[in-house]
């Protein structure tokens, strides 16, 4: 240790500290003593003489540092210098931050399902596309309602997709339409995408109105085929309401998978534009059913058109999901049940007996367009009924038959 103010310094610093302290000291003096400056002067003179000879009476050695101390010993030169060894999926995941997906892909495979969790990494997009982007997903991969989009660094996005049906590869694909696909690391379940932001974008309002544009029809398929929602149903507004000229089967094919995507609720509109534009009704009015039983299901009245649809292909499975809404409301759906003809006879028979009045009248009045022979007896019976507007209708169902 140094045992003097200068000590642990080389010499040449030592003169050079002391020999500013010692003009520093002087000029003070004097400056503090106008009235006696050669006093002051001797008195700073005699101070910086003993300040300067410091260096030459404490002379020592300039501290050195402790080599045995600081030096660090050949092992730990070895492991400073040696690459710490990471498992190459750590690296991946701490590269993406999926923590979110992994405790979703642990929460999954802990439970008794074959659902799975997989993640689209999307970079270089548009801030104001992230919610189009990730309804697109949800809806294309028809993955749960807990799926999620995570913010990451550089305004990249982590879409967290969960319990989904499909595989690694279909979720790539779906994810392919949003722009081009840099990475791929299915060790992990993640799809790295550039975005593509034109994707976003509409074209001409002009153009994909103007029917008269030869342009309009393939305009509309595009629009159709968009990833958002909302000029996907404006396409098909415009669809219904024109010719079907051109693209008849590639519109109506399109229109057919709208009609079950999960997400989509603009069903009337759908419907309606099928009904015009489908060649083969068989496959949208099959698809319309699965809609329309998910309506039952929710006890919601259905849209109009959807129930024309399914109706007009007049296939028996769909007769007990329409007898279920005609006994809901039997004076809205009663023309389209009325479509299957003598295979409804027996439904329309049980509810002669129903105790609500406005359903037994639609009864006996459907009796009255499709009833055969069979139906007479319980209709003449009801010529006896104490409401006098079931006995009028009765009578009008027995001769509408009697006369057939």
């Amino acid at each position: 240790k140094p045992t003097s103010p200068l000590g642990g310094m080389s010499i040449e610093n030592q003169w050079i500290i002391s020999g500013f302290t010692s003009l520093l000291g002087f000029v003070l003096l004097l400056y503090a003593n106008p009235n006696t400056r050669i006093k002051a002067g001797i008195i700073g003179l005699l101070m910086a003489a003993g300040v300067c000879s410091l260096p030459i009476l404490v002379q020592e050695n300039p501290s050195k540092p402790d080599i045995s101390k600081q030096t660090p010993t050949e092992t730990e030169i070895l492991t400073d210098l040696e690459p710490v060894d990471q498992d190459p999926l750590e690296s991946l995941r701490d590269r993406f931050t999926t923590l979110p997906l992994e405790n979703e892909q642990k929460r999954l495979a802990a439970g008794i399902s074959n659902k799975q969790a997989f993640g689209v990494y999307l970079t270089d997009m548009l801030g104001r596309h992230k919610l189009t982007a990730r309804d697109y997903l949800i809806r294309e991969t028809r993955a749960g309602t807990s799926s999620h989009p995570f913010p990451r660094d550089n305004g990249s996005i982590l879409m967290v997709l969960t319990e989904l049906e499909i595989d690694f590869d279909q979720v790539s694909e779906v994810a392919s339409r949003l722009g081009k696909i840099t990475e791929s690391h299915p060790e992990i379940g993640i799809v790295v995408l550039q975005v593509d932001n034109d994707q976003f974008l509409a074209s001409s309002e002009e153009k994909l109105n103007d029917r008269k544009d030869p342009a309009f029809y393939k305009l509309n398929l595009q629009e159709l085929q968009s990833i958002d929602l909302v000029r996907i149903q404006r396409a098909v507004d415009r669809l219904a309401d024109s010719d079907t000229s051109m693209l008849r089967g590639d519109i109506s094919q399109i229109l057919v998978e709208l009609l079950t995507k999960p997400g989509v609720t603009f069903h009337d509109s759908i419907a309606r534009a099928l009904l015009k534009w489908a060649d083969d009704i068989g496959p949208a009015a099959e698809a319309g059913l699965q809609t329309l039983n998910l309506y039952a299901l929710d006890r919601a009245t259905p849209p109009e058109h959807l129930v024309r649809l399914v109706a007009d292909h007049n296939a028996p499975e769909a007769i007990p999901t329409l007898v279920y809404f005609w006994e809901v409301n039997p004076t809205l759906w009663d023309r389209e049940l009325v479509k299957f003809g003598q295979r409804v006879e027996p439904f329309a028979l049980e509810k002669l007996s129903s105790n609500r009045p406005p359903l037994r009248r639609a009864a006996i009045q459907m009796l009255g367009q499709i009833g055969t022979a069979l139906s007479l007896p319980d209709l003449r019976e009801a010529l006896e009924d104490e409401d006098p507007e079931v006995r009028v209708l009765a009578e009008r169902a027995v001769n509408q038959i009697e006369n057939r």
